[in-house]
């Protein structure tokens, strides 16, 4: 699916994704075109690497990872994880032992064993059930032998008469081409019932299989859906028969979810008996008795070196000739954790050379690019957890070498200056040794999410006097300096209210609650406090938050009064309409007042008189903090948001994520 998408027109991808589709088209409401644009060409041109089961020895095990050691060989699964490559690195629960006997290539098989085997256990046969299995590609071969596993009788069909042959040979009791009377032949095979049981193991944009399913499913029968295929049903035909329609989904329960695969935690047996990873762990075991045969189904074998031919033959004319395709790997795979990249620009005569710790969309879509072209600048080295997406940014930015190992950019004599963009949970650490081998850091938001992070950060800040900046860049914005230039000179307090429609975010998103991504009162809401600092240039004081209680976590409402008397109020929204604008702030004091229109309309009004400036597109100041970052290395100087206030704007939104009552100034 990948390399047809891969290959796609613009229109193309459009058509077959709609969902994102509406979703450029709120970006572009709420953050204009030039925003919009960078943020879809970064998630278009980045790499996406293809595979999703495979089979090795482990070479490294995770200090919490438990049953696993070095040296066992296992099958892997996940489309994020068990990519084609001769090194990769997988979750927990996305593991499983290789029992003796079953060799690699057959244990390669193994989440399509388990694709196949979580949609048979969605059709719950009973022994003796008429089953057919219509599309006698690779899951459907791995299906028609797990239900003569279970007891059922099965009828293969497929255009193809070579895959009903292999179907027979593989256990099916009858098989036919599409092109036969198949209602009748099951009509005979059933002995005039039905099918108990169809099963949808075809793929394509033809309606065929789901029209043919209903026609020979017995009354009140069981159609399985597992192959991706239209499925516009039939409803007259579905509800005479009272068929029930079942999806399978991938390889069972804990499929997309975070906490089950990413955060390693399994679900109670009592619960969930039959999970993804059991699902891998019991093909294995039928493929250890004898009971589910997979050499049968390797029609080719290509090396890693020639993995690209094995796509072009799918993709061809002839590429319903491949059931199961192998890529095969050298026995001892080099650990390499740095390669210089194909595309690197030019050596500069930069004073700063710049090493980059994490390049996801934010900062390939945003500070990539203004980094890119700043003369003073030289891309040096860039490091990612996954060695193809920094290779692949190192090409496309001109970076002189990718990496996976932080310590390359951290230990790297050349480089004099660190830019981390990586998740949340990792800010505080890399912060920490930024400081400690003394280099420079431009950090993106937040500094921390736990106090314990905060106190660390705090101490090694102390011991080493290290220059860190935070990312908070909407105090760079022309419309926030301005406002600023407004209340110039003010002999009282400000008032300000920063209301933000921030919306909420995809179930499994990584910043909705988890362990990596944190509150996002902490991750995004001190972007906001922030800007209330700039304007009152005053350290908080006191803090009062309140949560709503919703479906939907993160709402809140804080009221801060700062050390010169003024007072912000924050309304960070998760629950609103997404038609309205992100961000709307307004300051009054001394008679006179703003009103920042989420970056789009500035309104300044003094002694009965308004201005309005408007802009384009939103400037919501990354150029202006990126450059003033890199003054502060070329010049040692200062960095331009004091450490301190960064700690404090930390502190801040950790008491109100955990606080419904006043933070005194003792807290701080």
């Amino acid at each position: 699916m990948k390399v047809e998408t891969g290959k796609m027109s613009l229109l193309g991808k459009a058509r077959a994704r709609p969902d994102l589709v509406k979703k450029v088209l709120n970006t572009l409401r709420t953050e204009g075109i030039g925003a919009t644009y960078r943020k879809v060409s970064a998630r278009l041109e980045a790499p996406s690497p293809l595979g999703y089961s495979c089979a090795g020895e482990v070479i490294a095990v995770g200090s919490e990872v438990e049953g696993i050691q070095v040296g066992d060989r296992v099958a892997c699964a996940g489309a994020e994880h068990a990519h084609h490559a001769e090194i990769v690195c997988v979750p927990q629960n996305l593991v499983v032992p290789i029992p003796d006997g079953v060799p690699y290539e057959h244990a390669a098989f193994t989440t399509v064993g388990a694709i196949a085997l979580h949609g048979v256990r969605q059709a719950s046969p009973q022994l003796g059930d008429n089953v057919v299995v219509l599309g006698l590609g690779l899951v459907g071969l791995l299906t028609v032998q797990l239900l003569k596993a279970a007891g059922a009788h099965v009828f293969g069909v497929d255009v193809n008469p070579e895959r009903c042959e292999l179907a027979r040979q593989l256990g099916a009791d009858r098989v036919a081409l599409r092109s036969d009377d198949v209602v009748g032949l099951i009509r005979d095979f059933t002995h005039g019932y039905g099918a108990d049981i169809v099963m949808l193991t075809a793929g394509g944009s033809t309606n065929d299989p789901i029209e043919l399913a209903g026609e020979i499913a017995r009354d009140r029968g069981k159609v399985v859906v597992v192959g991706l295929l239209k499925m516009d049903v039939p409803q007259r035909l579905y509800y005479e028969k009272e068929l029930t329609v079942l999806l399978s989904r991938s390889y069972g329960p804990g499929r997309y979810d975070p906490v089950y695969e990413e955060m390693g935690i399994d679900y109670p047996i009592g619960y969930v008996r039959w999970t993804e990873r059991e699902n891998l762990r019991e093909f294995l075991r039928l493929l250890a008795e004898g009971k589910v045969q997979v050499e049968p189904l390797i029609t080719h074998r290509y090396p890693i070196e020639r993995a690209a031919e094995a796509y072009e033959l799918l993709a061809s004319p002839e590429g319903g000739k491949v059931i199961g395709a192998l890529i095969e790997y050298p026995q001892q795979a080099p650990v390499v954790r740095r390669v210089p990249s194909s595309k690197p620009a030019a050596p500069k005569q930069a004073k700063v050379k710049l090493g980059v710790i994490g390049a996801g969309n934010f900062a390939t879509g945003t500070l990539l690019p203004i980094l890119q072209g700043i003369t003073e600048v030289e891309l040096v080295g860039v490091c990612t957890s996954r060695g193809y997406t920094a290779k692949g940014v190192a090409d496309k930015f001109g970076f002189q070498f990718a990496t996976s190992d932080p310590s390359e950019i951290f230990d790297n004599p050349e480089i004099n200056a660190v830019l981390i963009a990586t998740r949340h949970d990792t800010h505080a650490p890399y912060a920490i040794r930024a400081m400690q081998t003394g280099k420079p850091a431009f950090l993106e938001k937040p500094l921390a999410i736990s106090f314990e992070q905060l106190e660390r950060v705090e101490q090694v800040w102390h011991e080493t006097g290290g220059r860190v900046l935070v990312g908070y860049n909407r105090r760079f914005s022309p419309f926030v300096r301005q406002i600023a230039e407004h209340f110039k000179n003010r002999t009282e307090p400000l008032s300000m209210l920063y209301r933000v429609n921030a919306g909420p975010l995809e179930q499994g998103h990584w910043m909705r609650g988890t362990p990596e991504g944190g509150s996002r009162i902490v991750g995004e809401g001190c972007h906001f406090i922030d800007v209330m600092m700039f304007l009152a240039n005053a350290l908080p004081k006191r803090l009062c938050a309140a949560h709503l209680r919703s479906y939907e976590p993160d709402t809140a409402q804080l009221i801060i009064e700062f050390e010169d008397g003024s007072i912000g109020t924050l309304y960070y929204l998760t629950t609103g309409d997404p038609s309205v604008p992100k961000e709307y702030l307004e300051v009054h004091g001394a008679g006179r007042s703003a009103i920042l229109h989420d970056f789009r309309e500035l309104e300044l009004i003094a002694g009965g008189k308004r201005k309005v400036h408007k802009t384009v597109g939103q400037d919501k100041g990354h150029k202006n903090e990126l450059q003033a970052f890199v003054e502060a290395v070329k010049s040692g100087s200062e960095m331009p948001i004091p450490m301190e206030w960064a700690i404090v704007n930390t502190r801040i939104t950790l008491e109100a994520v955990g606080s419904d009552g006043t933070l005194d100034e003792t807290a701080r």
